[in-house]
């Protein structure tokens, strides 16, 4: 009966130790004034392993920006626009990587984000795989 308690002990302590080396999910901070995308992009998003935060404007999204790995935001909001809101995110936290989500993307419109602190501009509509890749490869270059 002993022999049978240390095995099933032992197998606790490695699914246990086994819990605590998993990685962090990457944590995304996706901003967009429309509900039906926010809901969208956070289903897909999740599915895919991330943890994702939620905000419907740029001025809330100023609030979130606390232990998030990467934010995704659209170009076009009322109020504080994407570009605004990648302003503002350079100066409060300038190692955050910004991805743009825009429906009129344009070289120009690329050059504008980028001088403004974004580390990327993706046209709507939008490839899902390609939005998984651009997350994973703006948070291993920053």
């Amino acid at each position: 009966m002993k022999a049978g308690t240390a095995l099933a002990n032992a197998s606790l302590v490695t699914e246990s130790t086994h819990t605590l080396t998993r990685p962090v999910a990457t944590t995304v901070l996706l901003v967009d004034d429309e509900p039906g995308v926010r809901f969208a992009l956070t289903e897909v998003l999740v599915d895919r392993g991330y943890r994702v935060v939620t905000a419907g404007s740029g001025a809330q999204a100023l609030t979130l920006l606390e232990g998030v790995d990467v934010v995704v935001t659209d170009l076009s909001m009322p109020g504080m626009d994407g570009l605004e809101l990648v302003a503002q995110i350079a100066v409060r936290a300038p190692r955050l990587p910004v991805i743009l989500l825009t429906a009129h993307g344009s070289e120009n419109m690329v050059r504008i984000a980028s001088s403004r602190g974004a580390c990327g501009c993706l046209s709507k509509p939008f490839d899902i795989d390609e939005i998984a890749r651009v997350i994973e490869h703006v948070r291993k270059t920053r």
